[in-house]
C-alpha cells in the first residue's frame, strides 16, 4: 500500500486552483513569492515563505495564454502566447497591475530578461528583441528567425542559445541588437530548453541531456550525450549537479563536474509528467503535469526525497455536507472546499494520495475515500482545517467506487466485486462478505435491503445485503448495447446512467423484475445523476450539465443544459445549488433554483501552470 499524506493547503479562492506545472525558474535564494504562468488564466502569484504549505495571494488575468514569466525586481514579464509580451507591475503581490505590453509577430513561448532587454521565444518566428527601457512603452528593435520551433531561450554575453526543436541549437550574435547574426548551430532532435553555464551548453532533448562546447560559439561541437528512459526538458545548474525535469521519469540529477562524463547519482520518480523545475537551496520544485508542483529536497543529491505536493488534477466525484464540498479528485487525493458563500468557495484543506481517487462518501464526522492503489481510506473531518486519516482498508482488487449506508461500506472493484466492509469500529475494520456481480460494476447505491449496481455491460444488477455476509443477487436489467456506469435510487425507480446510450430509468418496485420505462438520449454521455424532487440532474461528460423532468418518469422531458468547459462525470444537488466535477475545469458552482435557466456562479478552474518565476 502506498502512503497517504496529508497537505492543509488553506489557498484563498481566486477562481482557479493550482494544478499542475511545465516550467520552473526562480533565483537561487529562499523565495517570498512564485509567479506562475497559468495559461488561459493569466499570472498566479502565490506566497511561499513556508515552503510546505504554498498560499496562492494574488492573479493577473491576461488576453492570451500565458506560457511563461521571467521577474526582475518589482516587474513580471510574461510571454503571452498569441498576445505577445506583458509587463505586470508586482510591487503588491495581492494587486499586480498592467504596466505596458507588445503584440510580438509570434507565438511567445518563452522569455528572458537582461537589462533593458526582454528576449521572447516565439516558437516558429525565431525569437525577438523587446526594449524595455520605458516599460509602459516597449518597443521591439531586433529578432532572429530559426528555422525551427523555438522553445526555450538564454542570454551569456553576446550570444543568444535558443532551443529549437528539431532543428537543436541555434546561436545568434546578438552584439548588435538590431541586426542578430546567426554564429553556430548544432543539429539534435527535440531540443526543448537550454541553460549555459561557463563554456557548456546543457540542452534538454528527446534523448535526454546533451551537453554542447559552445568555447567556440562558431563551432559547437558535442561534450557529451546522456541518454535517458524519458526526453528532458527545462534545467538547473546548481555547482557540479543538474537538476533535470525529466518527462515521465521525474526528478534526475546529474552529475556534471566534468561535463564530458555527466553521472546521474539521483532521482526521484513522479506519477506524471514532469516538464518544468527550479532550484533554491536544499529543495527542488518540480513542475509536473499530473500532480502539480512536486517539492522535493535534495540536501543530499544522491536520496532526494518528497517534501510536499501541491496540485489539483482531475475532479472525478463531489459531495456536499452543510458548509463544505468534498471532492474525489483523480490525481490528488480528497479535497475540502468551503462553500458558505457559494459565489466565493475555496479550498481549505486536503489529503493527497497516490493513485487516482475515485468516488467518497460523508457519513458524520467521517469521509469515506475510495482510490485505486490506497483502496478504502477513511478521513476524520471534524475539524475542515486539519483533515486526519484514522484507517484504511487494503480491498482485493482496484476499488472504483463506493456507498455508505450506517455501519457498512459497499465498495466496487474493478473485479466486479461488491465488498460490504464492516466500519463500526475503525480499530478493526473488516471484510464481511462479498459477491460477483456478473458485468463490469462501476457504481453502487444502497436502499434498503438491496444495492443496485451500474454493472457496465451487464446493465443494472441489484444484490440482496439483508445478510451482510452473504450478499446474493436477486435481480437484473441489460440491454444487448450500452454500459452502465452510475446509478441513483428514488422511490420505485432507478435512474440508470448508461453512457453513451442516455438516461434509462427502471421500475424496481419488484428487485426480482425490474423493467424499463423510459430511455431519454441526452446529447452527451452520461457519467452521473442525482435526482431531486421533479428533477434529474446529469453530468453529461463533454456536454456539461443537463436537467430533466421527470415528474412523469414515462414522459421525461428535457429542461435545459450548460455546456461547461471541461468534462463533466460528477454531480452532487443540495438547495438551490448543483456542483459540478468537471475534470480538468475543476468544480463548478450553479444556481438552479429555476431548473430551465441553470446560472453558473462559480468556476474553481484545475488549471496547469506552464512556468513558474520565484523572487
Amino acid at each position: 500500500m502506498r502512503k497517504v499524506y496529508l497537505i492543509v493547503l488553506n489557498v484563498i479562492f481566486l477562481g482557479f486552483i493550482l494544478v499542475g506545472c511545465f516550467s520552473v525558474k526562480t533565483y537561487h535564494k529562499q523565495p517570498t513569492y512564485v509567479y506562475a504562468a497559468g495559461g488561459l488564466e493569466g499570472l498566479i502569484i502565490f506566497d511561499v515563505t513556508n515552503s510546505n504549505n504554498p498560499i496562492i495571494v494574488g492573479s493577473y488575468n491576461t488576453e492570451g495564454y500565458l506560457c511563461a514569466v521571467d521577474v526582475i525586481e518589482d516587474y513580471a514579464y510574461v510571454a503571452d502566447g498569441n498576445n505577445g509580451l506583458l509587463i505586470i507591475d508586482i510591487t503588491v503581490p495581492t494587486n499586480p497591475n498592467f504596466v505596458g505590453a507588445i503584440d510580438t509577430i509570434g507565438y511567445a513561448k518563452d522569455v528572458k530578461v537582461v537589462e533593458n532587454y526582454a528576449f521572447v521565444a516565439e516558437n516558429n518566428k525565431g525569437f525577438e528583441i523587446v526594449d524595455i527601457s520605458d516599460l509602459t512603452n516597449p518597443t521591439i528593435v531586433g529578432g532572429y528567425d530559426t528555422d525551427g520551433y523555438s522553445s526555450g531561450i538564454d542570454i551569456v554575453g553576446d550570444y543568444a542559445y535558443v532551443a529549437d526543436g528539431n532543428n537543436g541549437l541555434v546561436i545568434v550574435n546578438i552584439s548588435n541588437l538590431t541586426n542578430p547574426v546567426l554564429s553556430g548551430h548544432f543539429k539534435l532532435k527535440g531540443a526543448h530548453k537550454v541553460v549555459v553555464k561557463d563554456d557548456y551548453a546543457y540542452v534538454g532533448s528527446f534523448d535526454g541531456l546533451m551537453i554542447i562546447d559552445v568555447s567556440d560559439p562558431t563551432n559547437p561541437s558535442t561534450a557529451s550525450i546522456l541518454n535517458m528512459e524519458s526526453e528532458g526538458y527545462e534545467i538547473e545548474i546548481i555547482g557540479d549537479y543538474a537538476y533535470i525535469a525529466n518527462d515521465e521519469s521525474g526528478l534526475v540529477i546529474v552529475d556534471v563536474s566534468n561535463p564530458t562524463s555527466p553521472m546521474i547519482v539521483g532521482n526521484y520518480d513522479v506519477r506524471g509528467y514532469s516538464f518544468g523545475i527550479d532550484v533554491i537551496g536544499n529543495y527542488v520544485y518540480l513542475a509536473d503535469e499530473v500532480e502539480g508542483l512536486v517539492i522535493v529536497n535534495v540536501s543530499d543529491p544522491t536520496n532526494p526525497f518528497l517534501e510536499v505536493v501541491k496540485g489539483f488534477g482531475k475532479a472525478n466525484k463531489v459531495i456536499v455536507e452543510g458548509n463544505y464540498a468534498y471532492v474525489a479528485d483523480d490525481y490528488d487525493g480528497l479535497k475540502l472546499i468551503d462553500i458558505s458563500e457559494p459565489f466565493k468557495p475555496f479550498v481549505m484543506s486536503g489529503v493527497w494520495m497516490s493513485g487516482n481517487t475515485l468516488d467518497v462518501k460523508i457519513i458524520g464526522n467521517y469521509a469515506y475515500v475510495v482510490n485505486n492503489e490506497n483502496d478504502l481510506v477513511i478521513v476524520n473531518v471534524s475539524d475542515p482545517a486539519s483533515l486526519i486519516v484514522v484507517a484504511s482498508y487494503d480491498v482485493t482488487g482496484y476499488p472504483n467506487s463506493l456507498d455508505v449506508v450506517g455501519s457498512y461500506a459497499y465498495v466496487i472493484n474493478n473485479y466486479s466485486v461488491l465488498n460490504i466492509i464492516d466500519i463500526g469500529d475503525l480499530s478493526n475494520v473488516a471484510l464481511l462478505g462479498n459477491c460477483n456481480t456478473g458485468g463490469s460494476a462501476r457504481n453502487v447505491k444502497v436502499v434498503g435491503n438491496y444495492a443496485y449496481i451500474a454493472d457496465g455491460n451487464n446493465g443494472l444488477t441489484i444484490i440482496d445485503i439483508s445478510i451482510p455476509t452473504n450478499p446474493t443477487i436477486v435481480g437484473n436489467y441489460s440491454e444487448p448495447i450500452g454500459y452502465g456506469v452510475n446509478i441513483d435510487v428514488v422511490g420505485e425507480y432507478a435512474y440508470l446512467a448508461y453512457d453513451y446510450y442516455g438516461l434509462k430509468i427502471i421500475n424496481i418496485a419488484v428487485p426480482t423484475n425490474p423493467t424499463l420505462v423510459k430511455t431519454f438520449d441526452t446529447p452527451g454521455n452520461v457519467r452521473d445523476i442525482k435526482v431531486v424532487g421533479n428533477y434529474a440532474y446529469i453530468a453529461d461528460g463533454n456536454n456539461g450539465l443537463v436537467i430533466l423532468d421527470i415528474s412523469d418518469p414515462t414522459n421525461t422531458s428535457l429542461v435545459s443544459n450548460y455546456d461547461t468547459e471541461g468534462y463533466s462525470s460528477g454531480i452532487y444537488v443540495e438547495g438551490n445549488y448543483a456542483y459540478v466535477a468537471d475534470g480538468n475545469n475543476g468544480l463548478l458552482i450553479f444556481d438552479v433554483s429555476t431548473p430551465s435557466e441553470p446560472d453558473l456562479i462559480s468556476d474553481m478552474e484545475w488549471i496547469k501552470i506552464l512556468d513558474v518565476c520565484a523572487q
